[in-house]
C-alpha cells in the first residue's frame, strides 16, 4: 500500500492553507468576472435607452417640425390667394376652396381665419357662407401682426379657449391683410407655466 502516504498528503494539501487560499482566489477572479460581465451588460443596456431616447426625441421633432412647416404652407397659400383679385371677386364657397384647398381637414388644424385690419373674421375655413363672428383684435397672436407685419409665423405659448372655436393653440401670419391659423389642441386645454 505504497499509494496510502500519497493520498494522506494530497488530503492535507487539499484541507491546508494553501488550499483555502487558491479556492478562495478562483473565487475572487470568478466573482469578478461576473461583476464585469453584469457591468458591461448594464452599461449597453444603458447605451440602447439612450439611443431610443434619442431616437424617439428626433422622431417627436420631426414631426413637430413637418407639422408646424404644414401649417405655415396653408397660412402661405391663404396669404398667396388673397393676393389675387381674381379670387377675392368668387362667391364665398369658391373662395372657401381656392384658399384653403384640403388643408382645413387635416387632422388637429381647426380654422383658418382671415382677419381684417382691426381683427374681425373676414374669412372662415370652416364655414362656406358667412364667417363665424369674432374680434381678435386683443388677442396677443393678432397683436404681434399688427404691430410687426414682416414677424412671419407666430405661435402662441398655449392652448387657450376661445369663444364659437373651442380650445385652439393658436399660430399667426400676416401679410396683405392679418391672418390666423387655430389649430385644435389633443391635449389639455390648459398648460403649466413656471
Amino acid at each position: 500500500m505504497p499509494s496510502l502516504p500519497d493520498e494522506n498528503k494530497l488530503l492535507r494539501w487539499l484541507l491546508g492553507p494553501r488550499a483555502v487560499f487558491y479556492g478562495g482566489l478562483i473565487a475572487l477572479v470568478m466573482a469578478s468576472l461576473c461583476a464585469i460581465v453584469l457591468y458591461q451588460s448594464r452599461q449597453d443596456a444603458l447605451d440602447r435607452a439612450r439611443e431610443t431616447s434619442r431616437n424617439v426625441a428626433l422622431i417627436a421633432e420631426r414631426d413637430i417640425e413637418r407639422n408646424f412647416e404644414l401649417y405655415a404652407l396653408s397660412l402661405q397659400a391663404v396669404v398667396d390667394g388673397l393676393a389675387k383679385p381674381d379670387v377675392m371677386a368668387l362667391p364665398p364657397h369658391l373662395k372657401a376652396q381656392i384658399l384653403f384647398d384640403r388643408a382645413a381637414t387635416a387632422k388637429y388644424l381647426g380654422s383658418i381665419l382671415v382677419l381684417d385690419a382691426v381683427g374681425n373674421v373676414m374669412i372662415d375655413a370652416a364655414s362656406d357662407d358667412a364667417p363665424r363672428r369674432g374680434n381678435f383684435a386683443d388677442r396677443d397672436y393678432f397683436t404681434v401682426q399688427r404691430d410687426n407685419p414682416h414677424a412671419g409665423l407666430s405661435l402662441y405659448q398655449c392652448p387657450i379657449p376661445v369663444a364659437n372655436y373651442g380650445t385652439v393653440s393658436p399660430a399667426s401670419r400676416s401679410a396683405a391683410g392679418f391672418r390666423m391659423l387655430t389649430a385644435r389642441s389633443p391635449g389639455s386645454s390648459h398648460c403649466h407655466q413656471p
